[in-house]
């Protein structure tokens, strides 16, 4: 055999003398033409190393097998390059390549790699010889290395022993394939610098054992001379070798101990290990070129340093260098210090025992204290429960009273009843007025009230609030007057608000006033104030009552106060100027009082004006939110609609009056269907299908939030619109209304005219909605007005089947609902109710608004494009596409192409 670099193997065959070669590519062939070295085994098979890994060729078969590399695996070739190939007496072979040492089982086909790390001098193996004794030497870019293999009771050992100049090597480097073993069993491995021959057996290790001494100390890197001060302090007395003990303060922690081996002619091959006791878990490793071992940041404590050394890697260590290690603690870790803190810590233990009693005692004092403030508010909760429970029994009556007397007001003609139901229903909007104002206490109470502002004359409302107590003065002889100096004042302000400021500091006013006292209101206007630069008007309201004693005047503005005079029979609930107070600081406000017993009290209210509101003549805006309280016009002329037929109304009502109210004032415009309660309401909704639900909140059975709730989510109901009555008037009712679908929300009591109102616009949105869909191609965005989840996915559903089926001659309603999945009778409602056509017109319509899309954008004729949208003739599409456009289709055409 024969091999050259670059070409491949050859083989030269001695009976036909030829030479056979073998390339990379060939079949049955090496896998690299670079051949760095060959060996044959025990078997007969010859290994070769080459550029890419090694190749086998068995003598039995005669065929090549390759072992390829893979780098940073285990149990692989550790590179492709191999350069040395030696089998040894125990039948494994070993691979030196430019990345370590491969040991190779043939048997078990697993590898074992020894680096650097494991004890080579260098990782790049160039020749490979095996000793007598079986041991592997190796020839490396760095030195000879000796690899001991020993059997131990856990399996094999390896110990690596490194030889460089020192030893007598001819250089630091060898020369690939220079490597030979002799026949008494000398090697010889050569370099640049010559060669080396010896015998292996003859190779003995020193038995000198190196004596290890400290020689220095360097703190934070600087060394340390003996006798030297470092910080007015000697450290060193004598030299660390002849010391035993070396004391350091708490802040000199970083420090480096300087060893050296004695004895040893060659003192750079001796390897150290150090161990600091207290620091170091394990022995550690110096560097023999700079035996040195550094700490930083040791605590305080004692500390035992101990260092050693050895000659070679199997070679005894020698006899320990010691040095105890004290590093002193800070005065405040001293065994004085912490006395100290014992008694320190005895003396707070005292001082916070004295403390804790002294705090327990207050906390007792507190709890006491709201205990009692507790039973007193829970008392005050009482009460307001009591009579917000009372006022919501009061709302429905007061329904049944205000809301026929507003419409008689409007029909009756003779002027001298006209009035006195105008005296009636001025009495009941009072007795409403107290209802509210107990109810507005309990919702500042729970959740606090927000302003709801708008412009309009403070001037003409507080003289329109004050005169409704006209009739009230003249039953006890009271003279009452109003002036003002300015004759309007536009303002923001909240009217519900401001109208109950008024109507409590007057009816304060009258009930402690003696007949045939007086009682002023005066509104005052003026442009400078101190605390606003807009302005400021006052409402000032004085009476020549019983007055009020200084010692009280701090308190009246507290709830359930009273000032508790005997000559007074109405003292009140003491919550009206509590609220009243409230109601001005929403404001932004003030409100003072001024007293003498006997003499009579004046109550000033003021309300700061921004730069954006002047004084002049009142704004139609404050018309049209008092005309919404029912004062003055009506809200809005009604809007005739012109209805072949009238609009199916559903009332779910438990009170019978309330309920035949609604019913004969309404069945005039609608068709009447009613129930007494929410489950007989919600068996007719389903039956009926009206056009708007109007239900009451508090029933027996099913109430309204739940039936509302139910209706919108049944897709045969959650179109109709659902109006809810309720004497409850909390935000959170009315959330909870409005969260369950409900279309509006009205409080009783309320105005007819804004109820019959608010029914139209419900219907005129119902109207809007199906216009807009014709209008849209029956294509909605999600959350339009009044079109609940249920009705978009509906009308989508639809539109979509429609649109997929919309060339299908044979689609017909029957099909159509059973796509829906509902009856027939339910999609013509559904439909209706939302489009305004039946199904059938639905399918028609959706046809003739594709088919002028198609003429517009296509180059059909009218025939293929009445085909294309499923009209069997095309003279019924032409006839029924000019009823829906006004034009034939042959126009619809020319007018397209003629605009575009």
């Amino acid at each position: 055999m024969g091999r050259y670099l670059g070409g491949g193997l050859d083989l030269f065959d001695e009976d036909n003398d030829r030479f056979l070669h073998y390339r990379d590519g060939d079949l049955n062939s090496v896998n690299s033409n670079f051949i760095l070295t060959m060996e044959e085994d025990s078997d007969g098979d010859l290994w070769v190393g080459t550029s890419y890994g090694v190749n086998v060729l068995h003598k039995r078969t005669g065929r090549f097998s390759h072992i390829p590399a893979n780098p940073g695996k285990q149990n692989a070739l550790s590179h492709h390059i191999v350069l040395a190939i030696l089998e040894d007496q125990r039948g494994f072979m070993w691979f030196g390549t430019r990345n370590g040492l491969n040991m190779y089982n043939p048997e078990t086909k697993e590898f074992r790699l020894f680096l650097e790390r494991d004890g080579l001098p260098d990782n790049n193996i160039l020749n490979l010889l095996e000793d007598s004794q079986g041991n592997i030497w190796m020839s490396t870019l760095n030195g000879l290395s000796r690899l001991k293999i020993r059997t131990g009771n856990e399996g094999p050992e390896y110990s690596f022993n490194n030889f460089d100049l020192l030893d007598g090597l001819q250089g630091r480097e060898f020369n690939e394939h220079a490597s030979f073993k002799t026949s008494n069993g000398e090697l010889i491995f050569g370099g640049p610098d010559g060669f080396n021959l010896f015998d292996p057996s003859k190779i003995q290790r020193s038995t000198r054992i190196p004596q290890v001494r400290i020689t220095g100390l360097r703190l934070f890197n600087k060394q340390v001379e003996v006798g030297e001060k470092v910080d007015r302090r000697v450290i060193l007395q004598r030299p660390l070798f002849l010391s035993d003990t070396l004391e350091l303060r708490h802040d000199q922690n970083v420090i480096s101990l300087d060893f050296s081996g004695m004895g040893y002619f060659h003192p750079e091959k001796i390897k150290y290990q150090y161990f600091l006791e207290g620091f170091n878990q394990e022995w550690v490793a110096a560097d023999a070129q700079n035996p040195m071992a550094t700490y930083t940041n040791l605590n305080y404590g004692t500390y035992r340093f101990r260092v050693r050394g050895q000659v070679g890697d199997d070679a005894t260590y020698g006899g320990e260098a010691v040095l105890t290690v004290i590093i002193k603690p800070p005065f405040y870790a001293t065994r004085y210090a912490y006395g100290a803190y014992i008694l320190l810590f005895a003396g707070l233990v005292v001082f916070f025992g004295f403390i804790v009693r002294r705090r327990e005692r207050i906390k007792y004092q507190r709890q006491n204290e709201l205990m009692e403030h507790k039973r007193i508010h829970e008392l005050d909760e009482m009460k307001i429960r009591f009579f917000t429970n009372i006022s919501h029994e009061f709302r429905t009556p007061l329904t049944l009273i205000l809301t026929p007397l507003e419409k008689l007001i409007g029909d009756v003609k003779d002027a001298g009843i006209r009035e006195q139901l105008k005296l009636v229903t001025r009495n009941a909007r009072r007795l409403l007025g107290l209802v509210n104002q107990l109810l507005d206490f309990r919702k500042i109470e729970v959740q606090g009230i927000v302003l709801s502002r708008t412009k309009g004359d403070i001037v003409a409302f507080v003289r329109e609030v004050a005169i409704s107590f006209s009739d009230l003065f003249d039953t006890k002889s009271i003279r009452f007057s109003i002036s003002s100096n300015v004759d309007s004042l536009t303002m923001s302000f909240d009217p519900d608000k401001m109208e109950k400021i008024v109507f409590n500091l007057l009816s304060n006013a009258f009930k402690f006033s003696q007949e045939n006292g007086e009682v002023k209101l005066n509104i005052e206007f003026s442009e400078t104030s101190e605390k606003n630069s807009g302005g400021v008007v006052r409402i000032a309201i004085s009476d020549t009552g019983i007055g009020i004693p200084s010692e009280k005047q701090e308190k009246i503005f507290e709830r359930f106060f009273q000032v508790g005079n005997r000559n007074t029979q109405n003292l009140g609930s003491g919550i009206g100027l509590a609220i009243t107070q409230e109601f001005v600081r929403l404001h932004e406000g003030e409100i003072f009082l001024t007293s003498e017993p006997g003499q009579g009290s004046t109550f000033t209210v003021e309300l700061p004006l921004t730069h954006e509101e002047d004084t002049g003549v009142a704004s139609d805006e404050r018309i049209e939110v008092y005309n919404l309280r029912g004062r003055g016009k009506k809200i809005a002329d009604k809007q005739e609609e012109d209805h072949s037929e009238k609009p199916l109304l559903l009332i779910i009502e438990d009170n019978e009056d309330l309920r035949f109210y609604l019913k004969e004032n309404l069945r005039r415009d609608y068709r009447i269907v009613e129930a007494a309660d929410g489950d007989s309401g919600l068996e007719k909704a389903r039956s009926v299908y009206p056009d708007i639900i109007i239900s009451d909140i508090m029933m027996p059975g099913t109430d309204g939030v739940k039936l509302c709730r139910i209706l919108k989510s049944e897709s045969k109901t959650s179109h109709i619109p659902v109006i809810l009555l309720t004497a409850k008037v909390s935000s959170e009712q009315e959330a909870e209304g409005l969260g369950a679908g409900a279309d509006d929300y009205i409080t009783k009591p309320f105005n007819y005219e804004v109820l019959e109102l608010k029914i139209r616009k419900q219907i005129e949105i119902r109207r809007q909605f199906r216009a807009k869909l014709e209008k849209q191609h029956f294509e909605i965005e999600p959350g339009e007005i009044g079109v609940t989840s249920l009705d978009e996915k509906f009308i989508k559903k639809a539109t979509r089947f429609v649109e997929k089926n919309i060339a299908n001659t044979d689609l017909s309603v029957e099909i159509f609902s059973r796509e829906m999945g509902v009856s027939r009778g339910h999609l013509y409602n559904k439909i209706v109710s939302l489009t305004g056509k039946t199904p059938t017109e639905f399918i028609r319509i959706m046809r003739l608004k594709r088919g002028a899309q198609l003429l517009g954008k296509s180059q059909l004729n009218v025939g293929e494009v009445a085909f294309k949208v499923g009209f069997n003739d095309p003279k019924y599409f032409s006839r029924y596409f000019k009823e829906e456009f006004g034009v034939s289709p042959s126009e619809y055409v020319k007018r397209i192409e003629k605009n575009g």
